[in-house]
């Protein structure tokens, strides 16, 4: 750990820091969507967040269990876009 992470850490995060066990990453395949809802559930359960899952379709479980969060960037971009239409069609 270096000076910077010790200071501004939480308690948990020091803890996670301090141990010996770290896992940098993990690949997995799973035969049906059932098993990596489940696989995903207990990773989380087991304190995991940064996760992602790719599945060859839409899966909204397993989206769901990875606690996907919407974002406001495509509400900017359309607004950007709008308000950068609008500036150039008025100085036409």
């Amino acid at each position: 750990m270096n000076e910077w992470s010790t200071q501004h850490a939480t308690r948990k995060e020091k803890i996670v820091m301090a141990s010996d066990e770290t896992i940098v990453g993990l690949v997995a395949e799973f035969v049906d969507e059932k098993m990596l809802l489940a696989a995903t559930q207990r990773a989380y359960g087991a304190g995991y967040r940064a996760m992602d899952a790719f599945t060859p379709y839409p899966a909204e479980e397993i989206a769901d269990a990875l606690r996907f969060r919407r974002t406001h960037v495509p509400l900017v971009v359309l607004t950007g876009g709008l308000l950068g239409g609008l500036g150039g069609f008025a100085m036409q």
